[in-house]
């Protein structure tokens, strides 16, 4: 009963766990396996991913079984070493 945020980009399809999402910030590293061309911005609270053409990427929040029925073959980016 994870939840996770969601996203497409180009063909890719990935999720972040919630938890994982909420710690990211704009100076740390991003989780491995993150999409090249896809930036991750947190302006006082707000939120976004960006392509590498300038255009807001939409996120989905959901749980993760969810996510994986509707995307198989997405993957799960994570900040854990476990």
């Amino acid at each position: 009963m994870q939840r996770v945020v969601g996203f497409q980009y180009g063909r890719r399809a990935a999720c972040v766990l919630v938890e994982d999402f909420d710690a990211l910030s704009n100076t740390q590293p991003l989780p491995a396996g993150w999409p090249d061309g896809i930036e991750f911005l947190n302006e006082g609270g707000l939120v976004s991913l960006r392509g590498s053409d300038g255009v807001e990427v939409p996120m989905v929040s959901a749980y993760w079984f969810a996510w994986h029925a509707a995307f198989p073959q997405g993957i799960t980016l994570t900040n854990r070493n476990d």
